[in-house]
């Protein structure tokens, strides 16, 4: 089945799930990365029998705690699950989400709140209401924000050592030198000349 983005399918009384799907980059800006995450998670409410009350749209941004753009989607699946709009929500991963143990706590407490237990990834389902089955959620944030502090880290040391030796490294360009400069697709074109003083 083509999965057709954004679009809201419901029928019957069946459960009303919430499928949210997010990409941290997206440099084509085709939105393919969230079209695929789309059609698994359709299959995934087809198989559990849930219909599709919403399609929540985070593509291209962060979830980690270094993110400095809203996730407005995820603000938006969030006060629908507080409002009564949903009875389930359906992920391609728990890290799509989540990636911060704080989120994670906000997310359970807030469909705990609302009475949904149900909360699905691709080839797995959750409990909500069972206290096993949430504890084993914070392990897989926690390790996804290590994972995001350890890239972190590694990034700061490449920039610092292309400043230490003059080179480009991130952030605005200087007044007098060029900086990136991408296509329609957002590869950058001009790599060999970035940091370059124009004459």
């Amino acid at each position: 089945m083509d999965a057709v983005l954004g679009e809201e399918t419901q029928t019957g009384a069946q459960i009303r799930a919430g499928l949210y799907l997010r990409i941290s980059r997206d440099r084509s800006r085709l939105r393919l990365a969230v079209r695929r995450q789309e059609e698994d998670c359709r299959q995934v409410a087809e198989r559990l029998g849930w219909s599709v009350a919403g399609v929540y749209i985070d593509n291209g941004l962060s979830a980690s705690q270094f993110a400095r753009k809203p996730r407005d989607d995820y603000k938006r699946l969030l006060n629908d699950i507080k409002v009564g709009r949903l009875d389930a929500v359906v992920v391609w991963m728990e890290d799509r989400s989540h990636r911060q143990v704080i989120e994670l706590a906000e997310f359970v407490n807030a469909c705990r709140a609302s009475g949904i237990s149900r909360y699905a990834a691709v080839g797995t389902e959750y409990d909500l209401s069972d206290p096993v089955q949430v504890t084993t959620l914070f392990p897989m944030a926690r390790i996804s924000e290590i994972e995001v502090e350890r890239i972190a880290i590694r990034v700061k040391r490449k920039l610092k050592e292309l400043a230490d030796i003059g080179q480009y490294h991130g952030g605005p360009k200087p007044y007098g030198y060029e900086g990136p400069r991408t296509d329609e697709h957002g590869v950058v074109t001009n790599r060999a000349r970035i940091g370059k003083a124009i004459v």
